[in-house]
Order: C-alpha cells, then sequence, then structure tokens
C-alpha cells in the first residue's frame, strides 16, 4: 500500500541525548513503533475521515437512489481520484468502489473529535494502529464493542491479524477464511509427505497452546493429539529414506 503523504506532521531530528554510565538507557518496547511512524498512522487515519466526509458531502445517501447509486458512486470515484492526481496526495488503501463504502462508512460513523482522540491515542502509545486496522473494524456492527476493541488495539498496539482474530470472537463468526486451497501433490510420496509436515505442526501447536486453551477443549485436543501422533507413526513406514518430514516433536 502506498504511504498516505496527506496531513503527515514533519519532525526535525534532535541530536542524540547523552546518557551518565549510571542512568540506564530505556529501550522501545517491540510492539512500539518510532513516533515518526505513529505520527504518520495517526495523520493517515484522519485523512481518510477527511476524504470519507468529502465524499459524503458531494454525494450523500439520499442521493443513491434506486438505479442510480452504481453510476453515482461511480462519479464520485472518478471524482475522488482526479483530486487524488491533482493533489498528488496518496491515501493508505486504493481507490476503489469498495473502499469508497468504506470511506463513507467511517466518515458516518465518527466525528472528528473522535476521530482526533483516536489519533492523538496512536501518537501517544505509538502505536502500529493504521488505516487498514479501523477497516477492518468495521466489519463489528456493534458500536460499543467496536469501540472497546479499537481502545485496547491502539493501546496494546495489536498487529492486524490479532486484531483479525478479536474481531472474528466479537462477531461470534467461526474464522471464514482458512488461507488458500490446499495443495495436494499429485505424487502418493509427496503427499505423505505434505501430510506428516501437517502432523508435526499440529503436535507441535497444541503442545505449546495446551495451558492456554480451556479445559473442556484441552481434553478434545488431547485425544486428537493420539490420533494425530497415530498417523504420524504409522506414516514412518510408508515414507522412504531420506523423505521423512523435517523436524521432530519436541519432547515434553
Amino acid at each position: 500500500m502506498t504511504v498516505a503523504r496527506v496531513g503527515l506532521l514533519h519532525h526535525k531530528g534532535s541530536a542524540p541525548e547523552k546518557h551518565s554510565d549510571s542512568e540506564p538507557v530505556v529501550k522501545p518496547k517491540s510492539d512500539r513503533v518510532t513516533p515518526e511512524l505513529a505520527d504518520r498512522n495517526a495523520a493517515q487515519i484522519v485523512a481518510l475521515w477527511e476524504w470519507g466526509c468529502d465524499c459524503l458531502e458531494n454525494c450523500p445517501p439520499a442521493r443513491l437512489v434506486y438505479r442510480k447509486a452504481t453510476k453515482r458512486l461511480g462519479n464520485e470515484l472518478a471524482r475522488l481520484k482526479r483530486r487524488q492526481s491533482e493533489e498528488k496526495a496518496s491515501l493508505a488503501l486504493g481507490l476503489n468502489l469498495d473502499t469508497l463504502g468504506k470511506l463513507r462508512r467511517i466518515a458516518a460513523d465518527y466525528d472528528r473529535k473522535k476521530i482526533e482522540t483516536m489519533a492523538n491515542k496512536i501518537r501517544r502509545h505509538r502505536s502500529r494502529f493504521s488505516t487498514s486496522h479501523l477497516i477492518r473494524s468495521l466489519a463489528v456492527a456493534d458500536r460499543k464493542t467496536r469501540d472497546s476493541l479499537l481502545a485496547q488495539a491502539i493501546r496494546e498496539s495489536w498487529t492486524l491479524s490479532t486484531l483479525e482474530r478479536h474481531v472474528q470472537v466479537a462477531r461470534g463468526a467461526r474464522r471464514v477464511g482458512a488461507g488458500r486451497k490446499p495443495f495436494v501433490p499429485p505424487d502418493k510420496e509427496q503427499c505423505l509427505v505434505v501430510l506428516e509436515g501437517l502432523c508435526l505442526r499440529w503436535l507441535r501447536w497444541t503442545e505449546d497452546a495446551a495451558t492456554e486453551l480451556p479445559s473442556g477443549v484441552r481434553n478434545l485436543v488431547r485425544d486428537a493429539d493420539i490420533a494425530v501422533a497415530a498417523v504420524q507413526t504409522g506414516l514412518a513406514k510408508h515414507l522412504p529414506r531420506g523423505k521423512k518430514g523435517e523436524g521432530r516433536r519436541r519432547k515434553r
């Protein structure tokens, strides 16, 4: 995605601070971004909202009447693209009909005070929270739940994948997109190698996650572990030497 240049604040570099031998140097947390990047994230969100407001003002919902909505949204999209080209400004997402709808949704759901408050929190917490996070959160329809989720995401500097998992929980939905369609090799031996790798991944993951799972689920996983381990063991006699999956399950 291109980096937004709209409304960004530029900070002049300052000389590094000197520390005495007795003064410890505090290292930034790994989940925090630089002040410059946090400022850019905040500015992009404000810019996104402003463009959404411009779109709503120029093409209000009342104008999107039956049979004319698609044409008018198309005209609005073309207008924003011209504006983007003329101002040489880039948003943190590509402009198309889908993102146009999200721009309008953000502008409708938030006023300037709430957006500015969100931006200030991003700067204060040096959060990696970006326009992608805000757009993904729109999947949570309940505003109270969404606002609570966003506050935690900003405060704890969640990655986008972390936010997506919480969004799925908030919606009470199972994971719809479990990745691309799995590739099944045409060769039998290759299939066995892939299967052994899947067994190893399952066993390693459940071993690390066991203490985090509810007791009822943990018991089910333990039964599944036994079955998966049996499959892994049974594969050994079918795999030619040198073609077994790399690595083995860690010993407990």
